[in-house]
């Protein structure tokens, strides 16, 4: 892994985005942000970790940054590091989600041998449904059972809930980007202003695809996702119109 950014200016804009998100209820970190120069800095090229990746940063339990990486000899395992004067230094690993605290280890390679979106598509239906049968195959024991998550210790149940809900965290980021952009949305969890509006109004949930095995067949045939009716006569948002305002 290579700290290898291409363009200077990415330390402003750094900088820009920490003030906006108030880093400075964050003493150190605000520091570090304090002591960077706002013109363009000369960046040096180093190896953090060899056989690691998706880097991003990440806070210790003091507060400082560090880099933050997946090891690729381990699916699933995070590592953290820090520059020390003596170069950088992963100081802690801790178990990813499914192959660690949950123990569902497929064998596999996270990624396809070619990356395209409909080989990501398949690679994740098989692997999904791998993990789902050997999650049903587990008794109440080992659900409840106390697993080490990251710096705690939480049950198997716990760490599948926390699980689901940082997917749908980022479930919903993607939903709000491609809406920005423009893009029609069929349902996630329930009715969107695509599928007909408000749940109140009896707006339907409409899935692109009803079931795994078509989304598959749909998608390698270019797409076949299933209609979507638009938001209907009824506005399809809660906030009052400028109308009702006054």
């Amino acid at each position: 892994m290579r700290y290898d950014p291409e363009q200077p200016e990415v330390v402003s804009m750094l900088i820009d985005f920490l003030k906006l998100v108030r880093v400075a209820s964050l003493p150190a970190l605000a520091a570090v942000v304090a002591a960077a120069p706002s013109q363009a800095l000369e960046w040096q090229k180093e190896v953090v970790f060899e056989g690691s990746a998706k880097p991003s940063l990440a806070l210790g339990a003091d507060g400082l940054p560090r880099v933050a990486f997946l090891l690729e000899s381990m699916p699933g395992f995070v590592a953290f590091a820090e520059r020390r004067d003596s170069g950088w230094v992963a100081e802690q690993v801790a178990t990813g989600y499914f192959y660690g605290p949950l123990d569902v280890e497929l064998g596999a390679p996270p990624l396809p041998e070619e990356e395209t979106r409909l080989s990501f598509l398949r690679r994740y239906a098989e692997d999904s449904g791998k993990r789902l049968e050997a999650l049903r195959a587990k008794d109440e024991s080992w659900w409840e059972a106390e697993v080490d998550f990251f710096e705690v210790r939480r049950s198997r149940a716990w760490v599948m809930v926390r699980r689901i809900a940082h997917s749908s965290h980022h479930r919903g980021q993607q939903m709000a980007m491609l809406r920005m952009l423009g893009r029609d949305l069929h349902s996630n969890y329930g009715p969107t202003a695509d599928t007909g509006g408000l749940m109140q109004n009896e707006a339907k949930v409409i899935y692109a695809y009803p079931e795994v095995g078509s989304l598959l067949e749909g998608e390698a045939a270019r797409g076949r996702k299933a209609p979507l009716p638009g938001p209907g006569a009824k506005p399809p948002t809660e906030r009052p119109s400028q109308d009702e305002l006054g």
